[in-house]
Order: structure tokens, then sequence, then C-alpha cells
């Protein structure tokens, strides 16, 4: 055997120039980038398992009608609620949703105030609910005349102050 022999059945010997590669993500940028990602991962399952509760809407009150006197009440519902609710009138349990009625009995005109109805099947009454001041029949979600919808059902006072401010040609738009 010729020394070229044994040379050719030997491996050649590494290359220093060479380095050894395990991909783009090994070194310090893997580490780093691995670190960050655990990071995030650990932000996200803290605020699932510890984040605070939502925040409950505000919900605005509502019209209600007493049964017994017929007097009206503002109510603010809670989230339990079930109606009929306690009246300020006779401090029992005889306060029910009322229904607006913008009509009036002598026109087509809407009222600028409307007439607080309850209806006879939230007290279990038999047959349809009639408006007391215009006798129309009166149901849930009655809806309201052409014309009438530019104030606030639950705030009267909405529209008088709509009503004031276009007959004295004034608005909230000022220029």
């Amino acid at each position: 055997m010729t020394d070229q022999d044994i040379q050719a059945n030997q491996p050649a010997p590494a290359d220093s120039s060479k380095s050894k590669s395990g991909g783009p993500l090994s070194g310090p940028f893997g580490i780093i980038l691995s670190l960050v990602l655990l990071g995030v991962a650990g932000v996200f399952a803290y605020n699932t398992f510890y984040a605070a509760e939502p925040v409950k809407l505000d919900t605005p009150p509502i019209v209600c009608i007493c049964a017994e006197t017929g007097k009206t009440f503002e109510y603010k519902p809670q989230e339990s609620d079930t109606f009929p609710v306690l009246s300020p009138h006779t401090d029992k349990k005889t306060g029910y949703r009322a229904e607006a009625c913008y009509w009036q009995k002598d026109s087509d005109e809407p009222r600028t105030e409307p007439t607080w109805v309850l209806l006879n099947e939230d007290v279990d009454k038999a047959g349809v609910t009639e408006c007391p001041d215009c006798g129309r029949i009166v149901v849930r979600h009655n809806p309201m005349p052409p014309g009438a919808g530019r104030g606030d059902r639950r705030n009267p006072e909405s529209s008088a102050n709509d009503d004031a401010e276009s007959a004295t040609g004034t608005s909230g738009n000022r220029e």
C-alpha cells in the first residue's frame, strides 16, 4: 500500500473554517426568542385566570306604573328583578312596566308628553288594553305616531325642551 492509498481510506480532517450550524434559531437569538414567547404566553395565561370582573353596564331607569294607584314612577332595574316591582306609592310589589301612548283623542297630532298605560295582560285582566286618554288600543312596545319620535320616551322634558328651542329659533348648534 502506498501512502496515497492510506490517505484515500482515511477520512478527511475537519475544516476549521466551517462551523457546525444547528439552524437559524440556534444560539443566542433562539434563546432570546424562546424567552420572549414564554413571557407573552405567561402574560396571556395570567390575564385569563386573574383578570378583573367585567364592568356591568348601567341600565337606564324605566317608567313603571302602580297597579293599585295608577301613578307612575321611575324604576332602575337590577339584574335579577322580575315584575311586579316594589311601588313607592303602596310599598308593595304592584309596579309594572308602563307603555307610552302619544296619541290624542281628537287629533292626529302626537302629544309631547305621553299617557302612561298599564297593560291588562300584565295584571291578568281579560281583553285588550285601551288608553284612558284617547281610547286607542295599547300594546307592548306601543308604536309612536308619526312625528312623535323627537324626544326621549323616558323623559318628557327633553321633548318639551326641543319644542321651546324650535319656538325661539335656537338650537344647540351655534355658529
